[in-house]
């Protein structure tokens, strides 16, 4: 596959398209990019993001990565004869418009289905000016949502922790021991990004000792791609108020069952715009062949900065 890329693009402009990836910042809780718009992406996981910096950099390296990887070939001569048919084809201009715009979108250079549709797209269109962008519009992120509607310092810490019967056979559920706090805070807020401080703490069981707090930098896009929908089974929803250390609190929930070999598996989450990030609690019921685990993430305390405080140094 490398060789490929290396066919296709040349090794400079792999290295440098990776080197962008390499060194951006990124989250801890998952590893994906925080801030995709800087280093050319919309994708927030690495290696989709750096093929997007690597093809809407290099137009007729998308071409040629696309004849590479769609036709077999793995040589230099046999991937420069077969762009050289293109464009004789179509002409160079046409090839490499069409390239642009499926670069804009949700571009796959790797792919026999890129290659289908650039040589559907260059088919059907006799001019550049006719070729149609496959690009389809980016969507509101939740988490972005979620925090859109506070000012920096606001922030939300909850608890995870599992859930145990009070006896044998019991379906009343009683909470153990803390196993994690969490606190998101918001430090900045612009239309196109919320960056966030995460503080979390671990603690040793059974003893309950705390290890020391660990911060970290994470962030939500105000846009992303549109995903493709699942195939999870129909969620059940409703409304509920919850008492969270003292306070009531109207939430909604839903919940999803989860497909699973011999278990039953359910989340429920939730939320409420009263809180930043919306979670107010979430709840993973797991039952496996009679035996039942549930953990449960709640919120323990929140501060509902207002829209317009300045932003927090940490």
């Amino acid at each position: 596959m490398y060789n490929r890329y290396e066919l296709a693009f040349g090794e400079p402009a792999i290295l440098q398209a990776s080197h962008a990836m390499r060194t951006a910042p990124k989250r801890m809780t998952d590893g994906w990019v925080m801030d995709p718009k800087s280093i050319g992406s919309t994708r927030m996981t690495p290696y989709p993001a750096f093929q997007e910096v690597l093809v809407r950099n290099e137009p007729r390296g998308y071409v040629r990565a696309l004849l590479a990887f769609g036709q077999d070939l793995g040589t230099k001569e046999a991937v420069k004869t077969a762009y050289q048919q293109l464009i004789a084809a179509h002409g160079e201009n046409a090839v490499l418009e069409a390239a642009r715009k499926m670069a804009a979108g949700r571009p796959s250079p790797t792919t026999k289905g890129d290659l289908d549709t650039l040589t559907s797209m260059l088919s059907s269109a006799s001019s550049p000016e006719r070729v149609e962008s496959p690009v389809a519009a980016q969507v509101d992120y939740p988490q972005y949502l979620a925090w859109k509607g506070f000012g920096p310092g606001a922030k939300a810490t909850y608890v995870f922790r599992g859930l145990q019967p009070t006896g044998r056979g019991a379906n009343q559920m009683v909470p153990g021991q803390v196993d994690v706090r969490t606190t998101y805070t918001l430090q900045s807020i612009t239309d196109e990004i919320a960056k966030l401080w995460l503080t979390e703490v671990v603690y040793d069981y059974p003893s309950g000792q705390a290890h020391p707090p660990r911060d970290t930098e994470i962030a939500y896009p105000a846009k992303i791609p549109p995903r493709q929908a699942s195939a999870e089974a129909p969620a059940t929803s409703g409304e509920q108020v919850l008492d969270i250390a003292g306070k009531k609190i109207a939430t909604r929930w839903q919940a999803v069952r989860g497909p699973g070999r011999g278990c039953d598996n359910v989340v429920t989450i939730w939320t409420s715009e009263q809180v930043p990030g919306g979670l107010v609690r979430k709840t993973e019921d797991n039952n496996c062949q009679g035996r039942r685990i549930i953990r449960e993430t709640i919120l323990e305390s929140f501060v509902a900065s207002p829209v317009g405080t300045r932003a927090v140094v940490k």
